[in-house]
């Protein structure tokens, strides 16, 4: 598919990368290097990690969001972690041995996995509450610049405040 394409090309480095320089139990002592520890990634989606304690309601949403998970093993089960990559290139899951999720738990009611997230944001600096557009002021008072609309666009996704047609998260697709 077009998305594991982008990936591979975007992640081919990383597949190939020399043996990692993080601390694991055992050491060669020429190279300083780990011996036992190991680095991946793949498209496959791994499940839900019941360890992040996401926010109950969103959990059935993560699947349709996962792109691909990077991972680090250090041998010794206490320098591990994940990162999960969503379909629009944003983090939204930094998982370690040592501290656990340290992504928020998505509770957010309109947006998973959409602010709480690592992510780029454009803003249209045309659009954004620009008071010559009375469609983005729907206020009474349609100069006043603070009762405009915003008019961004998050890497993640969309919020989910028109229903019914986000009533299920849309995140956003992997583009080239």
């Amino acid at each position: 598919a077009l998305d594991k394409a982008i990936l591979d090309d975007l992640l081919e480095q990383y597949s190939t990368y020399a043996p990692t320089t993080c601390p694991g139990t055992d050491v060669d002592s020429a190279t300083n290097l780990a011996l036992d520890a190991t680095t991946s990634f793949s498209y496959a989606w791994p499940g839900t990690n019941a360890a992040s304690e996401w926010y109950a309601p969103f959990v059935p949403f993560e699947e349709s969001l996962f792109q691909a998970v990077m991972s680090y093993d250090d041998g010794a089960g206490d320098r591990g972690w994940s990162i999960r990559v969503g379909t629009g290139g944003n983090v939204y899951s930094h998982f370690t041995d040592m501290y656990g999720e340290t992504m928020p738990p998505q509770a957010h009611a309109t947006a998973p996995w959409i602010d709480e997230v690592f992510q780029m944001v454009a803003v249209n600096t045309v659009l954004n509450k620009n008071t010559a557009y009375p469609q983005y002021c729907p206020g009474p008072n349609t100069e006043n610049k603070d009762e405009c609309k915003p008019y961004f666009l998050h890497q993640a996704g969309a919020y989910q405040q028109d229903d019914p047609i986000t009533d299920v998260p849309f995140f956003s697709p992997a583009l080239a």
